[in-house]
């Protein structure tokens, strides 16, 4: 690539993202958003009752019988309003229903983490992988990274530089890629993680009162398939994007490493071990699983999970355990992987492990209060209803109904994305207005949140607000060598190798999104 072409782009880039950072920069910690939420709400009802805004449109009963309803803004500035307000505090916060599956799940996924099962894991997967395929291997893996958090981003980065260092390649590929793979299908996974009961528990608790029901395995399906595809269009952007942008033949005849891949993710006999025992443990635990699915009902253990009809949907036992379920899972495999790595040496190791699960997500925990405080007075004011209507009939007005709808919705997420990073926050500001407004025009709240979760991942490697771009930036220019490259390495040489991988993302998954919804594809479990 001519250098000055380059140093052009990445001048561009750099005064694109510096803007972003300053505008992003000026948005206040979570809690803040919220309590500005919360007043410009109260503010506004005020205004509209006093205009005597209100809709009217037609309801259906539980009963079948349809009547005309008509509702009206309340003050939520009104002394009743305010009271009821002060009354119902606690009841907003404990009434929101992700709190405590993330915490049952936190608690689970928290050993996983302690005893360093995420770690080998992964270090296995791309030890086991053939040479021809270890990119591919690499991109699935850190896409699968998320399930571990916020350790997982430093876990992609490393594995990246380690990986393409021992096979003779420039690391600056394998960093950005790594870092990319993990941001740009961060929804995505090949077993359900915490992300999925944020959402779902964010998303029912919103449609419950609106006759649906969202879990934590609602999404499923859609996030297997779509990995597999992931890891194939970003092993794609590599060898086409990265690999001219940053060099890698020059690179790859003049840095010589003995060390193969295989050599550098070698498990240890206590990691091997540890590993067996959780292949132990899972096994039996499946076993158990299938028996509890079987549809024969009449003994303890077969059948357990199904409905006294004998079936797993609409509704069972099977889609009402999900979070005991999942959080079981890691158990069974975390637990016995301490134990033959020799991290648990006695039962009294595994609560403290539980209890920094709690720690971990504390953070959430604590702006989910104020959350709760915007989504209750937001709803109890009728202007989440007034807003869907309105927006409902304005889009009908312009016949942008159906995919189209959502398509466009998913652009605007994306860029949203750019200046509000937390998919949690952003979640709980957007599901208030956005589910019921779309369920008034056919849309499922499954593909509203799909849609959401979908366009929040593709640019989350873009946004200066993400701290893994400082872990980028510094892991290259640790990697920086005058020898290969002619330049020392900056924003916007991280932003340009992320700018294929989120695009790649967007259309790979919005694709597969247009596939399953023309075909009336379960997007997931139930």
């Amino acid at each position: 690539m001519d250098l000055i072409k380059r140093q052009k782009k990445n001048g561009l880039m750099l005064r694109f993202i510096q803007g972003v950072e300053k505008a992003g920069n000026k948005l206040p910690h979570p809690m803040y958003i919220f309590i500005w939420l919360l007043l410009g709400c109260m503010v506004i009802s005020a205004v509209c009752a006093a205009l005597g805004v209100e809709v009217t449109y037609l309801s259906a009963a539980s009963d079948g019988t349809v009547s005309e309803v008509t509702v009206a803004v309340r003050n939520l500035l009104g002394r009743s309003e305010l009271q009821n307000f002060f009354s119902n505090v606690v009841t907003a916060y404990k009434n929101m229903g992700v709190m405590i599956p993330m915490l049952i799940v936190s608690f689970c996924i928290s050993i996983a983490d302690e005893v360093g099962f995420f770690e080998v894991a992964l270090r296995r997967i791309l030890r086991g992988a053939p040479q021809k395929v270890i990119v591919f291997a690499l991109c699935l893996a850190c896409i699968c990274a998320n399930i571990a958090g916020d350790a997982g981003v430093v876990l992609a980065i490393s594995f990246g530089s380690i990986l393409f260092k021992a096979m003779g390649r420039n690391p600056w590929i394998g960093v950005t890629l790594a870092y990319g793979s993990l941001q740009a299908g961060y929804c995505v996974n090949l077993l359900p993680t915490t992300n999925d009961i944020t959402y779902a528990g964010i998303t029912d608790g919103i449609v419950k009162p609106l006759g649906y029901t969202v879990h934590a395995m609602s999404n499923y399906i859609f996030m297997f398939i779509v990995a597999w595809l992931l890891a194939l269009a970003f092993t794609f952007v590599c060898e086409k994007f990265l690999v001219p942008l940053f060099g890698d033949s020059t690179w790859s005849k003049a840095q010589t490493n003995p060390d193969s891949p295989q050599n550098v993710f070698e498990l240890s006999a206590e990691e091997s071990r540890g590993l067996k025992f959780a292949g132990i443990g899972a096994g039996i635990y499946l076993l158990i699983l299938v028996l509890w699915l079987l549809p024969i009902q009449g003994m303890p253990v077969l059948g357990f999970l199904r409905s006294p009809e004998n079936k797993l949907f609409p509704t069972s036992p099977l889609l009402n355990s999900m979070i005991p379920l999942i959080g079981l899972l890691f158990l069974v495999t975390s637990i016995p992987f301490g134990i033959g790595a020799g991290k648990i040496k006695s039962k009294a190791d595994i609560p403290p492990m539980m209890q920094k699960g709690a720690v971990k997500v504390a953070g959430f925990v604590f702006v989910l209060f104020w959350c709760s405080l915007f989504i209750y007075q937001f709803n109890y004011s009728n202007l989440a209803t007034v807003l869907s209507k309105l927006g409902e009939q304005f889009l009908t007005s312009i016949h942008l109904t159906g995919l189209p709808l959502l398509i466009v919705y998913m652009l605007v997420v994306a860029v949203i994305n750019i200046f509000m990073y937390s998919s949690s926050a952003k979640w709980m500001i957007l599901a208030p207005v956005f589910l019921p407004m779309f369920i008034n025009l056919g849309i499922d709240p499954v593909m509203t949140q799909l849609a959401t979760r979908i366009a929040d991942a593709c640019t989350n490697g873009l946004t200066p607000l993400n701290a893994g771009l400082v872990l980028v930036l510094a892991t290259m220019r640790q990697d920086y060598d005058p020898k290969f490259h002619s330049e020392t390495p900056g924003l916007g040489s991280v932003i340009s190798a992320q700018l294929p991988i989120s695009v790649a993302s967007f259309l790979v998954q919005t694709v597969l999104f247009i596939v399953f919804y023309l075909f009336k594809i379960p997007f997931g479990i139930g």
